[in-house]
Parts: C-alpha cells; structure tokens; sequence
C-alpha cells in the first residue's frame, strides 16, 4: 500500500468521498468472496476486518485486494 492510500493518510486528510462513490465501492464490496456480516448488521471485509460503511467513505481509502 502506498503512503498516500495508507490509514494514516487517511485519518490525517479524511476528505469524504461523494455518495456516488461509496455506493459504487459498497456495490464491488457486495459481490465481493471476502465480504462478511458481523453481528447479524454490519459488513466488514475479510482481509483487513474493516467495517466496509467506514471503509467505503474515504475518498483516499482503497480496497486491500484492490478492487476499487
């Protein structure tokens, strides 16, 4: 991962990405074999164990296996 995509990066400059983009990378995360619900209610990514709302709505923040 590069320091521009890094969590660092991203908590440091949590630029908010328009609800376009989220709903585009939650609908690849949807589709995704590594995608699983936690607690009946909410979806995480089975890589990095990230909650995929949070995940999703950092314009700087990408997909572990690269998918988005």
């Amino acid at each position: 991962m590069s320091k521009q995509n890094s969590t660092l990066e991203v908590i440091k400059n949590p630029s908010i990405a328009d609800k376009a983009l989220v709903n585009k990378r939650l609908g690849i995360c949807a589709g995704c074999e590594h995608k699983k619900t936690m607690l009946k209610a909410v979806d995480v990514c089975g890589k990095c164990n990230c909650p995929l709302a949070a995940r999703t709505f950092f314009v700087k923040s990408t997909c572990v296996m690269g998918k988005w």
